[in-house]
C-alpha cells in the first residue's frame, strides 16, 4: 500500500473516531516550518491516535519523533499504526507528571487546551535554546464565549502576545484555527 493511501486511511479512522487531528494547511506550514528550521528531533505532547506523528514521518523521513499519550486505548491504536515508523517513539504518560530526559529542537504543545500557560511553562524547560514550541487550535474559532474554555483561551491568546520579546520571537500560521511557533532566542549570559 502507498504511503498517501496508508495516510488517507488513517486519517478516515481518526474522523470516524473523533479524534481531532491538525487541518490540511496546518500540518502543510508545519512541515515546511521544521524543514525550513531543520528539526531533527522533536517532542509531540497529546498523540491522539498518531496521524501527526505520521504525516510528519512520510514528509520528513529523517525526523525523530517522540509522542506522549495519557489514554491508553488511543496509545495502542497509535502503536499499531506506527510499528512500522522506527523513529517515532510512542511514551504513554500524563503530560503534567512526564518529565523528558532530553531537550528538543521542537516540542508540539497539543495537550489539554484549558492547561495551556501551565504546560508551555513546564515544557520551556526541555526545550534546546534556538528551539520551538508549536501549539495548535490557538484561536479556537468555534468556541462559544459561554464555554469555559473560551475564557482560557483568551488569557492564553493574551500570554502568547504578552511574551518577553527578548526572549521570544512569536509567528503566528492564521489558517485553519491557527497554529502559533514561538521560537526561543539563545540568552546572551555566558
Amino acid at each position: 500500500m502507498m504511503m498517501t493511501d496508508t495516510l488517507n486511511k488513517f486519517k478516515q479512522l481518526n474522523l470516524e473516531l473523533k479524534i481531532p487531528i491538525m487541518r490540511d494547511e496546518n500540518l502543510v506550514n508545519l512541515v515546511n516550518q521544521l524543514s525550513r528550521l531543520k528539526i531533527s528531533q522533536l517532542l509531540e505532547i497529546g498523540t491522539g491516535i498518531g496521524f501527526s506523528s505520521m504525516y510528519l514521518s512520510v514528509h520528513l523521513p529523517d525526523l525523530v519523533i517522540d509522542t506522549l499519550e495519557k489514554d491508553i486505548q488511543r496509545y495502542q491504536i497509535a502503536k499499531e499504526w506506527l510499528v512500522n515508523f522506527s523513529k517515532i517513539n510512542c511514551l504513554l504518560g500524563d503530560c503534567y507528571e512526564y518529565m523528558p530526559t532530553k531537550k528538543y529542537q521542537a516540542i508540539i504543545l497539543d495537550g489539554p487546551k484549558a492547561k495551556q500557560i501551565e504546560l508551555f511553562n513546564k515544557y520551556l524547560n526541555y526545550l534546546l535554546p534556538d528551539g520551538v514550541m508549536i501549539i495548535d487550535n490557538f484561536f479556537l474559532k468555534n468556541i462559544k464565549p459561554n464555554n469555559k474554555l473560551y475564557h482560557k483561551n483568551l488569557a492564553w491568546q493574551e500570554f502568547i502576545h504578552n511574551l518577553d520579546k527578548k526572549q521570544f520571537n512569536v509567528e503566528i500560521d492564521q489558517s485553519g484555527d491557527g497554529v502559533v511557533y514561538v521560537f526561543s532566542k539563545p540568552s546572551t549570559i555566558a
